[in-house]
C-alpha cells in the first residue's frame, strides 16, 4: 500500500512538473512571438483567444505525454530517454492541435506560434523535469525519499559492477536488495556487501517478499528463452525485467535501451 502511494505521489509531481514547463513553454512562446519585436507583427492577434483554448491545448500535450510513455514509472524523473519522448510528444501535440484548428477553423491563430510553441515547451518541459530529478536526488541522498527495490540475477563480476553503480548513485531512485543466482551453493553468502537470497529457479519467492519492482539480469550464460520465460513470470507479478545486452545488440538496437552510469540496458 506504502508503495502504491508513494507510485501515485511521485506520478502526481511528474505531471505538475510537465504542466508547470508546459505553461512556462506557452507563455514564451506567445511572448517570442508578439512581444519580443524579433518577429513582425502584421495582424491582430487577441490573447484571449489563446487562452480560451489553453485548456484543450494542455489537455492534447498531457495525452500524448502520457501515450508515449513520459508517465511509465520508473522513479527517475528525466534522463535522456525521457527527453526523446518528449521530443515526440511535443511534435505529437503540435500536428494535432495544427490538425483541430485546421478542420474547426474557429478562431484564427498565428502560424509561427506552432513551431515556437513545440521547440519552448519542449525547453520547459525538459528543464521543469531535469530540476525535479535533481530535487528527487537529493531526498534519496538525504533518506527522505525510498527507492525502487531492485534485485539482481547473476553474482559475476558485471553483476558485483552493476551494483556497485547502483550503491553510488542514488539519484538512479534503485536500491539493491540482494543478489539471484543460478549456482545454488551461492546462496546465503554475501558478495560485495549483498546477500545473496536466492538461486534462479525459487526467484519468485524474494521477489515476493522483498517488494522487488525490477529486476535486472546481469547473467550472460543464461539461455534466451530462460529469460523470456522469466520476464513473462515477471509480469504477472507487475515486476519489471532490464537485462544488459552484450555489446553488439547496444549497437544494432538503440532505441528502448536505457542505462545505468554508462552499462546499457534492455526493457522487457
Amino acid at each position: 500500500m506504502r508503495k502504491g502511494r508513494i507510485k501515485l505521489e511521485l506520478l502526481s509531481f511528474f505531471a505538475l512538473a510537465d504542466l508547470c514547463g508546459l505553461l512556462a513553454g506557452f507563455a514564451a512562446a506567445y511572448y517570442i512571438r508578439f512581444l519580443s519585436g524579433l518577429i513582425e507583427v502584421t495582424k491582430s492577434y487577441s490573447v484571449t483567444s489563446y487562452l480560451n483554448v489553453l485548456p484543450l491545448v494542455v489537455f492534447i500535450w498531457i495525452f500524448w505525454l502520457h501515450s508515449v510513455g513520459c508517465y511509465n514509472f520508473q522513479e527517475r524523473a528525466f534522463n535522456l530517454q525521457l527527453l526523446k519522448k518528449i521530443v515526440r510528444a511535443n511534435i505529437m501535440a503540435v500536428v494535432t492541435i495544427v490538425a483541430f484548428h485546421f478542420f474547426t477553423r474557429s478562431q484564427e491563430f498565428s502560424r509561427i506560434t506552432y513551431p515556437l510553441a513545440a521547440v519552448t515547451c519542449t525547453c520547459g518541459i525538459g528543464l521543469a523535469r531535469f530540476v525535479l530529478d535533481r530535487i528527487l536526488a537529493r531526498l534519496r541522498h538525504a533518506g527522505r525519499l525510498p527507492s525502487a527495490p531492485v534485485l539482481i540475477l547473476g553474482t559475476g563480476p558485471l553483476g558485483r559492477n552493476i551494483a556497485q553503480r547502483i550503491r553510488d548513485h542514488a539519484f538512479l531512485g534503485m536500491k539493491v536488495m540482494g543478489f539471484a543466482t543460478t549456482a545454488s551453493a551461492e546462496v546465503g553468502s554475501t558478495i560485495s556487501g549483498f546477500p545473496v537470497v536466492s538461486d534462479f529457479a525459487g526467484i519468485a519467492g524474494p521477489i515476493r517478499e522483498l517488494e522487488v519492482s525490477e529486476v535486472i539480469v546481469a547473467q550472460p550464460e543464461l539461455a534466451p528463452q530462460d529469460i523470456l520465460d522469466f520476464a513473462i513470470e515477471c509480469e504477472k507479478q507487475l515486476v519489471s525485467v532490464r537485462v544488459v545486452p552484450n555489446l553488439l545488440e547496444a549497437m544494432l538496437v538503440e532505441q528502448g535501451v536505457e542505462q545505468i552510469d554508462g552499462i546499457p540496458l534492455f526493457g522487457l
